[in-house]
C-alpha cells in the first residue's frame, strides 16, 4: 500500500504524482551511462566498505538501480532491502534479484527499521522533511561501526544545462552538505565528506526530452507555462548544438556509528 502523500515530504502529492508518472522512464532518464553508474557505485561500495555479511538498506532506492549495480560488485550473503514510498518504482525491480522491496516512507520506516549494518540514501534525503528524526532513528538501527551514506547533488555546484527558473529551483531544493553533516553529528554519527564529479556528454535532443519529461523532481514545482517557456529558452540557446557537455557534482556524506 502506498503511503499517505502528506507523509512523503516536500509537496507530497506533487512528488507522488511525479514518481508515479516517471516510473516507466526512470531508468532510461537517470541511468545516463554504464560508466556513470559504475563510477558512482564504485564510490558507494568503497565508502560504505561493503562486505559479504553486511545487511544493507537502500532507503529511497526507487527502481533498485544502484542496489543492482552494488550486487554486480559485492556478493552479499543477504538480500538488499530497497525501501521506497512509491510501489510503481519498486515494481521495476527484477523479480529474480536478491532484493526485498518495501513500500514505505523513510521516517515511518525508520521508526521500526530492522537491525542493519549499512544504509544508502541516493538522491533521496532532500525529499525528507524530518531529517533529524530520521537520522536519530537510523542511528538506533545500525550496528556498532555501522555506516550511513548520503549521496546527493551539491546545490552549490549545480551546472545543469537547464533554464534559469529550473536552475534556481535546483539550488534551493537540493540538500546542503553542511546541514547534513550537522544533522548526522547531532544524531550521534561521526561525519565525513567527499564528492564525486562526473563530466556528462549527452545528445541535445535526449536531454531536452528528459527535461520535458521532468526527469528531476525539482521540475515538478513548475507549472506547464513555466516548463514550456523554459524549454523554448533551452531550444533557442542550444540551436545548432548536437551535444551538451556539463559536470554533475555529488556530495558523498558518510556517517559512522561509533563502536
Amino acid at each position: 500500500m502506498a503511503p499517505d502523500p502528506a507523509s512523503i515530504g516536500i509537496d507530497g502529492k506533487v512528488i507522488q504524482e511525479h514518481y508515479e508518472n516517471l516510473a516507466d522512464s526512470y531508468n532510461e532518464f537517470l541511468y545516463w551511462s554504464p560508466d556513470f553508474v559504475g563510477q558512482m557505485t564504485d564510490k558507494i561500495v568503497n565508502m560504505l566498505a561493503l562486505q559479504p555479511d553486511d545487511l544493507l538498506i537502500d532507503l529511497g532506492g526507487g527502481t533498485g538501480m544502484y542496489s543492482l549495480a552494488i550486487l554486480e560488485r559485492v556478493s552479499l550473503n543477504n538480500p538488499i532491502t530497497v525501501v521506497d514510498p512509491f510501489p510503481e518504482m519498486l515494481e521495476k525491480i527484477p523479480d529474480e534479484a536478491p532484493i526485498i522491496p518495501v513500500a514505505a516512507e523513510a521516517v515511518e520506516y525508520s521508526e521500526k527499521a530492522p537491525v542493519c549494518s549499512k544504509i544508502l540514501m541516493k538522491e533521496a534525503v532532500h525529499h525528507v522533511d524530518r531529517k533529524a528524526e530520521l537520522f536519530r532513528n537510523l542511528h538506533g538501527s545500525l550496528r556498532e561501526s555501522g555506516r550511513i551514506l548520503l549521496v546527493h547533488v551539491d546545490p552549490h555546484k549545480v551546472e545543469y544545462p537547464l533554464f534559469d527558473a529550473a536552475l534556481e529551483n535546483a539550488r534551493q531544493s537540493f540538500a546542503n552538505p553542511d546541514d547534513m553533516i550537522q544533522l548526522l553529528e547531532g544524531a550521534g554519527f561521526e561525519a565525513h565528506r567527499d564528492e564525486f564529479v562526473y563530466p556528462h556528454d549527452v545528445p541535445t535532443d535526449r536531454y531536452h526530452r528528459m527535461v520535458e519529461g521532468r526527469y528531476m523532481s525539482i521540475l515538478t514545482s513548475l507549472d506547464e507555462e513555466q516548463m514550456q517557456a523554459g524549454l523554448d529558452e533551452m531550444r533557442v540557446r542550444d540551436a545548432g548544438t548536437d551535444r551538451l557537455r556539463f559536470t554533475e557534482t555529488f556530495s558523498y556524506i558518510l556517517g559512522v556509528k561509533a563502536a
